[in-house]
């Protein structure tokens, strides 16, 4: 995605001057990294990988139990060391599947339905 030089200065910190230098030392590659159109200055950004937003719900897959009997070590849409909040983690074994929800104010993610009534079975 091309983003005109003035936004790609707010998103980045760097100056003008230094952006300046980065082309001209060939830092920055024509055409790949930047590219020019009717005088104006395009940088290429690279969409990186979002972090899921507060409230957005994710696919987990356990990993293993912790010692607090509340918290999950899962894998949460392919991001890996995800804690998950539950009411008990006894019956919950690696390998399973459920739904999440990322917690408001804070890095953990919250299991909101019933929890398994037998050892790895819902």
């Amino acid at each position: 995605m091309w983003i005109k030089e003035n936004e790609y200065i707010k998103n980045t910190g760097l100056s003008k001057g230094t952006l300046k230098s980065m082309r001209d030392s060939g830092e920055l590659v024509f055409e790949v990294d930047w590219k020019k159109e009717n005088k104006k200055i395009f940088y290429f950004a690279a969409e990186e990988k979002k972090e899921p937003a507060r409230g957005d719900y994710g696919t987990a897959t356990v990993v293993k139990r912790s010692p607090n009997i509340n918290i999950l070590l899962c894998e949460v849409d392919g991001i890996p060391n995800q804690n998950v909040r539950v009411k008990t983690n006894t019956k919950f074994i690696p390998g399973m599947t459920m739904r999440v929800r990322k917690m408001q104010n804070s890095n953990l993610w919250h299991y909101e339905e019933n929890c398994p009534r037998q050892m790895g079975k819902w």
